[in-house]
């Protein structure tokens, strides 16, 4: 899919046992001079597990770059979370260990890692983004963009006003439920945490409920394969666009939404917001990104039409997008 590029990813495996320290950081495509992604700080079974989900987000991350229209690879960073370790000090040993890459991967916050650790990265290395609440509006921008680009397509005969269902209501969640509400849609939103969702203002679901809403659009803004083989059945929602990553958990899955006609639009575009906000301005020199990142729904719909054309899910056709603008750069 990827062809004229390196297949194996560079690993450096950082272990410090006095910090409790376990950490994995994959450059997905080393032949980029520059690759981004940013830290995930999750308990995890394994190292193995934990290395696994670096390659994946790492990959993804490349795809988002690429249909971002950044001239950068992708890359991720995990953190094993538990409970011998020691925060602080693991987080500022990771800012040097990011700083001795002199700039080859650029990073930022993730699920499980927040502002503070990020600023503790902050006094080792320069390629770090701190400001989490920015990165997410930047994410909320692309994604109303994407939603925005299909809307009148798919609900042609919808009334004006459609429901959405965010599941999560941390930086990425609350930011998205801000700007769609600016945009005129009806939010329902959702939290494990239900001081999170009702701080939003917007009326909240249990978390249970979240997925199965009766809404004309999901949008996972939290964990990942919450659209599973258990789960896709008895999604109510025309649309799926979150700005989570790998919100379906596997290719036969995405086959079954095609077929049912549910539209998903592929996360590597409507989660790509920030990275394109990042990038625009670390790599690129744009001191206004705004116009960058709501091409993400000139993408998105793209897509859609690709998707159509072939008859294969949106994931398979964002991949075959990818693949092609990556060629041509190469």
């Amino acid at each position: 899919m990827f062809q004229g590029l390196d297949n194996a990813p560079q690993i450096l495996n950082i272990e410090r046992p006095e910090l409790g320290l376990t950490a994995f950081i994959v450059i997905d495509q080393p032949s980029f001079d520059i690759s981004a992604g940013g830290i995930r700080t999750k308990t995890y079974s394994s190292n193995a597990a934990a290395l696994d989900d670096a390659k994946a987000l790492a990959r993804a991350m490349t795809i988002k770059c690429a249909l971002g229209g950044l001239p950068v690879g992708g890359a991720k960073a995990v953190v094993k979370l538990h409970a011998g370790l020691r925060r602080e000090e693991a987080f500022i040993h990771l800012g040097e260990v990011v700083e001795s890459l002199a700039g080859r991967f650029r990073t930022a916050g993730d699920l499980g890692t927040f502002e503070h650790d990020l600023q503790l990265m902050a006094t080792r290395t320069g390629f770090v983004h701190t400001n989490e609440q920015e990165l997410g509006r930047s994410v909320a921008l692309g994604l109303v963009a994407c939603i925005e680009s299909v809307r009148s397509e798919v609900f042609a005969e919808y009334p004006s006003v459609l429901r959405v269902s965010v599941q999560g209501a941390g930086a990425i969640g609350s930011s998205v439920a801000k700007e769609l509400s600016n945009e005129g849609y009806e939010i329902l939103i959702s939290d494990l945490d239900e001081t999170k969702a009702l701080e939003t203002g917007h009326k909240v679901l249990p978390a249970s409920a979240a997925l199965f809403a009766e809404v004309d659009i999901l949008s996972p803004c939290a964990i990942g394969s919450v659209v599973s083989n258990s789960t896709w059945s008895k999604l109510r929602s025309k649309i799926i666009c979150g700005a989570a990553n790998n919100i379906v958990s596997g290719l036969d899955v995405h086959w079954h939404l095609h077929r049912n006609g549910t539209i998903f639009i592929p996360d590597v575009v409507s989660s790509a917001g920030a990275v394109v906000d990042g990038i625009g301005e670390s790599v690129l020199g744009m001191s206004d990104r705004t116009d960058l990142i709501l091409k993400l729904g000139e993408t998105a719909k793209q897509i859609l039409q690709l998707s159509q054309t072939n008859d294969e899910p949106p994931h398979l056709a964002a991949l075959s997008l990818a693949a092609s603008r990556i060629a041509s750069r190469s």
